[in-house]
């Protein structure tokens, strides 16, 4: 009879159903809804149930604080010297440290963030109040997915957090319509700028009706809502062209700065592995751009625009290792495994 695989010790189940279920709650607060109300209402219901939840996940990383540390007080005896010397088997207790100090940057995070929301008054801007919630509900759940994956590791426990990829990989795909948008629009003038609003103001609208619109950002729905009600006034009574193409030159901004995205973590170790595979399957012999492939490689779209040029026209193998090994180089693959990637060999068909 074989052995069933660990599971983790009865404390970590305890953490992560605790994880678990204060993502879940963390989640259930939705605070688009509140975003229309007043300061006055606003500061009396939403900064009350995100500091109950601060507080709960503080709780949470105070107890694994706690446990890891007292398991590692013993990570250094006393020698016959009265020295301190580290014990004979220190990867036993170097995880252990790991967990505790993640926990620990958790609990100070989390406590800037209480700081701040008990600082609200009534008469704060209800933006700013809408904000700072929201910035410490993804605080929370920043502290949720540090702390899992290093514990389920030294626990051997099963992760039990819904992934953040492909959240991410949702959002900049909606991201990746606007970019197109404002980047293939051309250069834009007094002539020109009427249709460039009105195009604009239709792919804000297709984004906020969507259910990826609830996963933005908090300060970016309010950059996009503001845009949307500038567009919309314009369109609706304005002539002044001049009005026009600063709205236009502010839409174009923040789509830019939307680029930001592809820095999320999640995504950045996403597009690194993509890559990775695609590199080692289009450096075969006879390799081929299959869908399967090409499929996967669309994922990277909002990457790079010119591996996104590439990817519209059915690209053969050499073209696309080509643009696929200069966007890996730019995402900086200094690694053993890329620079093997890409040495040239007689196999390679970039050249």
């Amino acid at each position: 009879m074989s052995e069933s695989k660990p599971t983790g010790s009865r404390f970590a189940t305890s953490i992560c159903q605790a994880l678990q279920a204060l993502y879940t709650d963390t989640d259930h607060v939705a605070v688009r809804r509140y975003e229309d109300e007043g300061s006055a209402e606003l500061v009396n219901r939403l900064p009350p149930i995100v500091l109950e939840l601060v507080g709960r996940a503080s709780e949470v990383m105070a107890t694994v604080l706690e446990h890891y540390e007292s398991q590692a007080d013993d990570t250094f005896v006393e020698s016959t010297e009265g020295e301190f010397e580290p014990l004979a088997r220190p990867d036993l207790e170097s995880p252990r440290i790991a967990v505790a100090d993640v926990a620990f940057m958790a609990i100070t995070e989390l406590r800037q963030h209480r700081l701040r929301l008990t600082a609200h008054q009534a008469t704060m801007a209800a933006q700013e109040i809408v904000s700072s919630c929201g910035s410490a509900l993804r605080a929370i759940k920043k502290s949720l997915y540090a702390i899992e994956p290093v514990l389920c590791e030294l626990e051997q426990h099963a992760e039990i957090l819904p992934p953040r990829l492909q959240t991410s990989l949702a959002v900049r795909r909606h991201y990746h319509k606007l970019w197109t948008f404002a980047s293939g629009i051309g250069t834009v003038n007094d002539q020109s700028v009427r249709a460039a609003l009105r195009g604009a103001g239709t792919r804000i609208a297709i984004l906020v009706g969507n259910d990826v619109y609830d996963l933005l950002r908090e300060d970016d729905r309010f950059r996009i809502r503001d845009l949307q009600t500038r567009i919309l006034a314009w369109l609706g009574s304005s002539e002044d062209p001049a009005a026009a193409l600063r709205i236009w030159q502010d839409f174009a901004l923040f789509v830019e700065m939307l680029r930001q995205i592809n820095l999320r973590e999640e995504l950045v170790d996403h597009d690194r592995d993509v890559l990775r595979r695609a590199i080692t399957a289009l450096k075969q012999p006879s390799a081929v751009a299959s869908p399967s492939l090409l499929d996967e490689l669309c994922t990277l779209k909002g990457v790079d625009d010119e591996l996104d040029r590439v990817l519209q026209t059915q690209p053969g193998a050499p073209a696309l290792l080509r643009a696929v090994e200069r966007v890996a180089r730019g995402l900086q693959l200094h690694t053993e495994e890329a620079h093997d990637l890409f040495a040239s060999d007689s196999t390679s068909v970039a050249s």
